[in-house]
């Protein structure tokens, strides 16, 4: 028998099966390279992490006048230590965090830096290394669910944006890193997400804001992703919870 145009080379409902399935194929490929943690995120990462590891004892040293050396090391290197055997040493603790918190203007309980300990300690020691960080950051910004516990996450982020080290992020700091990660189109999203509406460069209420408010503006926009997800449709139809999220 002669085969039909549909038979020889598909009918309408295979072109739209290809095409549907090529559409999966490259936002599953988008959305590998999201989960990864890339090179640009890494080197940031390493340097907030150089300067919140031993950062009490570095600190407490410079306080007693007992280091004369440490106060170069904190200007030269950002925090971190001369690199070697000492650096593979090197862990975030709970009195680490405590100091940056405070430098940040974040009172927070001992419970509350547990907590953020907790988030990435897998072996269980009490504190943080250079591995158990980078799987931490990798979790969070693989987040889907707004499920991810995120206190630690969020302020090695916020030191990240923070590049000049003024205890504020604007527009411009955290412009490549966003621009990087969520592209040209999701950029605009992710600056109103923490800058509101109004993005000027500078000024606390527009285009410059500190942690407090930068906490403030991500639990929004996580409560937003997990309103947003399968598991918070559920809870909504469920009745359980609100299905108004807040709009950045």
């Amino acid at each position: 028998p002669t085969p039909t145009p549909h038979a020889v080379g598909g009918g309408p409902a295979e072109h739209c099966r290809a095409e549907g399935a090529m559409v999966d194929s490259v936002q599953q490929q988008e959305e590998e390279e999201l989960r990864k943690i890339q090179p640009h995120e890494e080197l940031a990462l390493r340097r907030v992490y150089n300067k919140l590891a031993d950062l009490h004892r570095r600190r407490k040293s410079m306080r007693e006048g007992n280091d004369a050396v440490t106060a170069l090391v904190e200007r030269d290197t950002g925090g971190s230590s001369p690199r070697g055997d000492e650096d593979s040493r090197l862990r975030i603790g709970p009195l680490d965090l405590s100091e940056a918190l405070r430098d940040l203007g974040r009172r927070s309980t001992k419970r509350y830096i547990r907590d953020m300990i907790w988030e990435a300690d897998e072996n269980l020691d009490g504190f943080v290394d250079w591995e158990e960080l980078k799987l931490c950051f990798q979790r969070n910004i693989s987040d889907r669910t707004g499920l991810e516990p995120s206190k630690l996450f969020n302020l090695v982020q916020f030191l990240i944006f923070d590049t000049n080290e003024n205890g504020q992020v604007s527009v411009d700091e955290t412009l490549s890193f966003l621009h990087a990660r969520y592209g040209r189109h999701g950029l605009e999203l992710k600056l109103r997400e923490l800058f509101g509406r109004n993005m000027r460069e500078e000024g606390v209420e527009g285009g410059e804001i500190d942690f407090l408010q930068y906490l403030d503006a991500v639990s929004k926009a996580q409560m937003n992703m997990f309103l947003q997800s399968e598991m918070g449709q559920v809870q909504i139809a469920k009745g359980k919870i609100g299905g108004s999220a807040a709009a950045p």
